[in-house]
């Protein structure tokens, strides 16, 4: 397996296949070595820093296969090797693409992050299930950001080559988390304020875990016999959010 990165075009070649990947334009870019999939991600304004299962390398740095670090992912045989590709916009925002690599037969697995959400795995399968996460709903102004917190939007098995939309276990995954939401006596005391300012922010979470894991695990009608329970304001609030309309 060879890796390259000329011309702003990163190549990965495989006995199998080659994969090319272009960095765009005015986006700042770094490459980590993977010593596992179950690597952990940290950095500021949309650069990853060296951390736990990365290691940082030189883009035009030749490699040889045989010196660089072996997992379990497709099998349990250590076989894998991986890269992280990240880039990072002037605004803070950033992507990075992982590749997992089968060193024996040269199958290429390629899936996303964003924002440095560290990947979330189900470790019960070869390779395992992949959980992508977002933390962008809330409520109120962006500096209260009330209910902020990681949610899972959708859940990916490797299929035929690729990481595909697993619907079935995703939707025995929201279940579970609805499940496991307990809403309290004082959580309802807090969603009866009229102002969002006022809610405590735990409870909030709790409150967006409720709406949003009710709606995707298909039980609407319960999340509306809560949203009843509400003040009139908060209950408005939550209806006319993208979060409750997705």
């Amino acid at each position: 397996m060879k890796l390259r990165y000329q011309d702003r075009l990163l190549s990965i070649k495989t006995p199998s296949k080659e994969l090319h990947y272009n960095l765009d334009e005015g986006m700042l870019h770094y490459i980590f070595v993977l010593s596992s999939h179950a690597f952990t991600t940290r950095g500021f304004d949309g650069v990853v820093e060296q951390g736990k299962n990365l290691v940082a390398i030189d883009p035009d740095q030749k490699l040889d296969v045989s010196s660089l670090p072996k997992f379990s992912f497709f099998s349990e045989a250590k076989n894998t090797v991986g890269f992280l590709v990240g880039r990072a916009g002037g605004s803070g925002g950033s992507s990075q693409t992982i590749f997992l690599i089968n060193t024996s037969d040269g199958t290429i697995a390629k899936f996303y992050l964003s924002n440095m959400h560290n990947p979330v795995w189900l470790t019960n399968t070869n390779p395992p299930a992949f959980v992508e996460t977002k933390t962008g709903f809330y409520l109120g102004p962006r500096v209260l950001s009330l209910g902020y917190a990681a949610r899972i939007s959708k859940v990916l098995t490797f299929q035929n080559g690729k990481f595909q939309q697993d619907e079935k276990l995703e939707k025995r995954l929201y279940q579970e988390r609805f499940d496991n939401i307990r809403v309290t006596a004082d959580d309802l005391q807090e969603w009866k304020k009229d102002s969002l300012n006022d809610i405590d922010r735990d409870s909030a979470v709790r409150l967006l875990d409720y709406v949003y894991y009710g709606i995707k695990s298909g039980n609407p009608k319960v999340v509306d016999r809560l949203l009843l329970q509400l003040s009139q304001t908060l209950n408005q609030e939550i209806r006319g959010s993208f979060l409750f309309n997705e």
